[in-house]
């Protein structure tokens, strides 16, 4: 029977109380037992406003009712995001220009950057942008990923004397993913006239780490975006801003790496809502 035809049911006893009984089976694809599966409660009215406004199946419909959608504007936009509906102003992001300049001085005194960020997708996937972008415009750039097991999570100072033996003419290091509480390592880079550049969305304490330039959606006086983007979209979004300023970065493809965003957005569980929602649902 289709989920359309079992969600159909609404004068069954059971359904109307949560539980959906549906058929289990073995290895073999045999019948062997009956399941029960609890259900939200459903909102069979707000269903029914949502199937003729949508002109959708009954089980899309209950689904969205059950979630708590309504049918309206807000529900179309939620099933149609726009990127560029969706983008709050850039300038809304606090530390944006600060980290912009970092990059875009080191750039123009013809100095290296690494980039360091953390190894999990939605480090390497912000890792992998700001990578592909620094190599395109031309830009000597090479990207450090601490080990787990032998490093640890977050920035080292034995990262950043690899750096400084692997780069020695580096002039700004940019942490993906980690950074804000990474504070004597930024110093320790410093001592040795590295500039530092953190682009974060863990959660901030009130003191900023000592950094030339901080993007942290949670840090005190930010909250851009709802504090829903990962490192990646922020990332995605550095870019955007570079793109503006730099000369050489005018041909550069930004819906290239939207995938990487998508990736880092997904794996990295934030909420689908907002700019992620849109995001992702370009990216796919």
């Amino acid at each position: 029977m289709g989920l359309d035809a079992q969600l159909g049911k609404n004068n069954d006893p059971q359904y109307q109380q949560g539980r959906l009984c549906l058929p289990a089976h073995d290895a073999r694809g045999i019948e062997s037992k009956v399941r029960s599966v609890e259900i939200r409660p459903q909102q069979l009215e707000a269903a029914a406003r949502i199937q003729r406004g949508l002109k959708c199946s009954p089980a899309f419909s209950r689904i969205l009712a059950a979630n708590g959608q309504v049918a309206g504007k807000d529900l179309t936009e939620y099933l149609s995001p726009d990127f560029a509906r969706e983008l709050p102003q850039l300038d809304q992001l606090k530390g944006l220009g600060e980290v912009v300049t970092t990059i875009k001085s080191t750039i123009e005194s013809g100095r290296s950057i690494a980039i360091c960020c953390d190894y999990d997708l939605d480090g390497l996937s912000a890792g992998a942008q700001l990578y592909l972008f620094l190599k395109a415009i031309g830009v000597n750039v090479k990207v450090y990923v601490p080990d787990p097991l032998g490093d640890g999570y977050g920035l080292t100072t034995e990262m950043v004397d690899t750096i400084r033996a692997e780069l020695p003419n580096c002039g700004a290091m940019v942490t993906l993913d980690f950074g804000t509480k990474n504070g004597a390592e930024i110093l320790y880079a410093r001592s040795f006239g590295i500039e530092s550049a953190v682009i974060d969305h863990h959660v901030s304490g009130e003191e900023r780490p000592p950094t030339d330039a901080f993007i942290n959606p949670k840090q005190t006086g930010c909250g851009y975006a709802g504090q829903v983007p990962c490192s990646a979209l922020l990332v995605h979004l550095v870019i955007m801003k570079l793109k503006q300023e730099l000369l050489q970065a005018q041909s550069y493809d930004l819906h290239r790496d939207l995938d990487l965003v998508t990736l880092g957005t997904i794996a990295d569980l934030v909420p689908l809502t907002g700019i992620n929602r849109a995001v992702v649902r370009d990216g796919l």
